[in-house]
């Protein structure tokens, strides 16, 4: 186990016999690495570090002992650092602003009006964009911020580097001095390069690995790659996750071998939710996603498994994302913000932006009642937690519903 690891216990916990992780996930520069004999620092960008102790471990390890290696970067989390040498790239690009980007969104639930992932509002200039003394009140970002741990850790060497790297940009800023709309779309453009910039560097990293693994003599390898969420970067307006809807619940996953023997079987076709790759590596067919299969209505009956649950039940989150459940199967998809009892319903396939609430449609109000049927009863049986069971008083209603926790 190599990288970013959250949980309570050490790797060697749940199994693994050899593991380098960071001790802090928010520092990306110069981190301090944590393994089985205490923690050391080491220099350098988190996602150059850690593809370094995977190649080391790989080039000590005897090439014919099979392995299991799992390699976690978090470099595209908040606020988005990316290694000094990759500063200028992208400069001389220019990234459209999504369909959505301006959307009022009128016709949604009025939860997406409260929420705290607006590009526009809610990244800070010096803690997010990295423009100094710019720091904005309105931010979500806190007093001492993840930039200023990450800014701490760098040596005098890489702080001159970094302040020169960001010189021309942060002066055409200054000159143009952008306003409204025009001051938004600045906003866009600094936070999607910084985002492209740091898996740009994660890409070439990855393609290390690859070149590692390939010059082994045992070169029978299977490689996968996915990742814990996906995010949005710039539709509504937003740079978040944490919501059902399709850029932060669809996530990457590739499988693919090293060599020409037969990668793990992908249907593409499929809905295929995380916890499916334990069937996947396994060939295990019989086992069902869902203890309770037959109890979640015929939606989801033995000839139709191509569906998805979700649920985000932190409250509030680190977005002030409402709770919600949600499901999908075909080309709809329903959502219930179980607190306040607001519901959405979108037909992905003419609504693939999902901009059009068509929950009060008559002319779909029988297909709108199975998939609330189907959601019910995946909350009784699956979660455990009926959103009929999970009780949010009055006055937290009225807190989180209050004008000044509107953002749209």
């Amino acid at each position: 186990m190599f990288g970013s690891w959250l949980w309570k216990q050490n790797p060697d916990y749940l199994g693994f016999d050899s593991w380098e992780i960071l001790d802090d996930p928010k520092i990306f520069i110069n981190p301090r690495i944590k393994n089985k004999h205490g923690t050391y620092s080491s220099e350098g960008h988190t996602t150059d570090v850690i593809t370094d102790l995977i190649i080391k471990w790989r080039k000590t390890r005897a090439n014919n002992k099979p392995f299991f290696a799992f390699i976690s970067y978090q470099s595209t989390s908040r606020p988005w650092i990316p290694p000094i040498r990759m500063v200028g790239k992208y400069n001389d690009e220019w990234f459209e602003t999504p369909d959505t980007f301006f959307s009022d969104l009128e016709n949604l639930a009025p939860a997406s009006k409260y929420q705290k992932m607006n590009i526009s509002t809610d990244l800070d200039l010096a803690h997010d964009l990295f423009l100094p003394n710019k720091s904005e009140s309105n931010s979500s970002t806190k007093e001492f911020s993840i930039w200023d741990k990450n800014w701490n850790s760098m040596n005098d060497e890489q702080k001159t580097a970094w302040t020169l790297s960001w010189k021309s940009q942060n002066e055409a800023f200054s000159r143009e001095n952008p306003k409204g709309d025009s001051y938004f779309i600045w906003k866009y453009q600094r936070f999607i390069k910084n985002y492209l910039r740091c898996l740009y560097a994660m890409d070439e990293n990855i393609g290390r690995l690859i070149d590692c693994f390939k010059s082994s003599k045992q070169n029978n390898f299977q490689f996968i790659y996915s990742a814990e969420r996906g995010r949005f970067i710039g539709e509504s307006g937003w740079f978040g996750s944490e919501w059902v809807y399709e850029p932060s619940s669809r996530i990457p996953l590739i499988c693919t071998s090293f060599d020409n023997n037969q990668s793990l079987d992908l249907d593409t076709n499929k809905l295929f939710e995380d916890f499916d790759l334990f069937n996947l590596l396994t060939k295990n067919e019989k086992h069902d996603r869902y203890d309770n299969e037959n109890n979640i209505s015929n939606l989801n009956s033995s000839t139709s498994k191509n569906v998805m649950f979700f649920s985000h039940t932190l409250n509030p989150g680190e977005y002030g994302v409402s709770p919600h459940h949600g499901f999908r199967k075909g080309k709809y998809k329903i959502i219930h913000y179980f607190p306040f009892n607001e519901w959405e319903f979108f037909d992905l396939e003419n609504d693939p932006n999902e901009q059009d609430n068509l929950i009060n449609q008559e002319t779909l109000s029988d297909i709108i009642a199975e998939y609330k049927l189907a959601l019910k009863n995946y909350c009784d049986e699956v979660l455990k937690t009926s959103q009929d069971r999970i009780l949010y008083s009055e006055e937290w209603k009225r807190e989180q519903r209050s004008p000044k926790n509107k953002t749209r």
